[in-house]
């Protein structure tokens, strides 16, 4: 029989796919799916169907192993498999398949055979199908990886050559930025990326959590427009770039904010978000959003970032002031503007790793729903407007991608962490503690290579 991917495009195939997909109760994320077995004759000839695509898999799994000269196929080879293709091992959509790994007598070392095969694969069947037949945002993973190497090399360069900013800066994240690299004792940097079918790739400080700030803008406008509808974040906050020559406390034309990326547009965000719940239960619930949003990845506050904001941040403080002096606030927000700005300072200081941010970047690029859970966690024309709000902050930088990243969208700030989306293709974040935001520019003109590697 041969191995060849298109053999798959069968009728038989097909009539698998139709069958996994619309059963009741088969996820295709995994978790908690099972293919269906019974005793009619309808359903005795789509299990028919079920074995043979089955066995087609596990033929290809073999095929795979024996040609990287490894004898004696375990189980163990076909999880190296899917790392290989971009897929964690911690991925949700696999937790029954582990289920299962584990109840085998030796677990991942017990020998591959179709009968193991099967009884593994078959509650995650149609993802692993995908992964196995490399229909996938990336399908050459290794060759995209050594690409991603080199990419990553000349982003470390570009921010080993940034000016010295002495410590006495009044910019509280400048100060920040110093003293989280004095306590790294060098310059750390981390770069991620997940497809909105869940490839993941990292590079760098990978596991040391990164204040999101700029990032949970934007994550709080596209739950603000959620709950608030257009109009209402329309009437508040502008979409124009804020001109050089204007400050913090300068409006646009039509009184408004300029954007929700200036200082006053983040703080006016996080008032508009969970704006009829009581002010000790809005964090915990906003962590919730969060939670979601990166497939529960894990998350924390960033305490050092937290109390520098509040004893550092006085133009953030004057311009959330301003606003409430100038009754620019939502309604009853200027009673509370301590516990306002207190929330808002948490919201920012919510710290995650590149890893987990790029998952809740891969959502809004997947629409709205986490490509590892498959759970909708926010509307599309939510994600849609935040995008569109994105692009429009900062468009001569966007112009920069080309006509061939049209769609892409992104959001930075001068604490180093940046955000890039490419709508139905994949979300980028790297983090790193930088004290330019010229610097910053230039890693986000650096990461859009990344995204034209994806059509290369």
């Amino acid at each position: 029989m041969s191995l060849d991917r298109n053999s798959f495009s069968s009728p038989d195939i097909g009539l698998l796919h139709n069958l996994v997909t619309k059963e009741k109760g088969c996820r295709c994320n995994g978790e908690k799916s099972e293919l269906p077995y019974g005793n009619s004759a309808e359903t005795n000839a789509d299990n028919a169907v079920v074995r043979s695509g089955l066995k087609r898999l596990f033929q290809i799994a073999v095929s795979t192993v024996d040609g990287q000269r490894r004898p004696g196929a375990k189980i163990k080879d076909v999880l190296d498999l899917l790392e290989s293709k971009g897929i964690r091992l911690s991925d949700p959509r696999m937790r029954e398949t582990f289920r299962r790994i584990d109840a085998e007598p030796k677990g991942a070392e017990s020998e591959l055979t179709i009968e193991t095969f099967s009884r593994i694969c078959s509650p995650s069947f149609h993802f692993i199908r995908g992964v196995l037949l490399s229909q996938l945002t990336i399908p050459g993973m290794s060759i995209f990886k050594l690409r991603m190497e080199r990419i990553f090399d000349k982003i470390k360069k570009i921010l080993q050559q940034q000016p010295h900013q002495p410590t006495g800066s009044i910019d509280p994240f400048s100060n920040y930025n110093v003293m989280m690299r004095r306590r790294k004792s060098h310059h750390t940097v981390s770069l991620a990326l997940c497809t909105v079918d869940g490839q993941r790739l990292s590079f760098g400080d990978k596991e040391t959590p990164h204040p999101l700030n700029a990032c949970a803008t934007m994550f709080n406008y596209c739950l603000a427009h959620a709950q608030n509808g257009p109009e209402v974040m329309l009437h508040y906050l502008g979409k124009e770039p804020k001109p050089e020559d204007k400050g913090e406390l300068t409006f646009n034309s039509d009184g408004k904010v300029w954007n929700p990326l200036t200082k006053s547009g983040a703080f006016m965000t996080s008032c508009l978000v969970f704006r009829e719940m009581a002010v000790e239960e809005r964090l915990d619930a906003l962590h919730a959003f969060y939670d979601t949003l990166s497939g529960h990845e894990p998350l924390c506050c960033d305490n050092l970032s937290y109390n520098f904001k509040r004893s550092y941040a006085h133009e953030e403080i004057g311009a959330a002031y301003n606003l409430s002096s100038t009754q620019r606030l939502p309604r009853g927000t200027s009673e509370f503007i301590a516990e306002a700005l207190d929330f808002h300072f948490q919201s920012s200081s919510t710290a995650m790793t590149s890893d987990a941010c790029a998952v809740s970047a891969a959502t809004l690029a997947n629409n709205g729903i986490c490509p590892l859970t498959g759970r909708v966690v926010v509307q599309q024309s939510s994600v849609e407007a935040t995008l569109h709000t994105m692009r429009t902050c900062e468009p001569d930088i966007h112009a920069q991608a080309g006509e061939r990243l049209q769609g892409v969208a992104g959001g930075w700030s001068e604490n180093g962490s940046i955000m890039l989306v490419v709508p139905g293709v994949v979300g980028i974040t790297c983090f790193t503690h930088c004290q330019s935001l010229h610097t910053i520019k230039q890693v986000v003109r650096c990461l859009f290579e990344v995204n034209l590697c994806l059509w290369v």
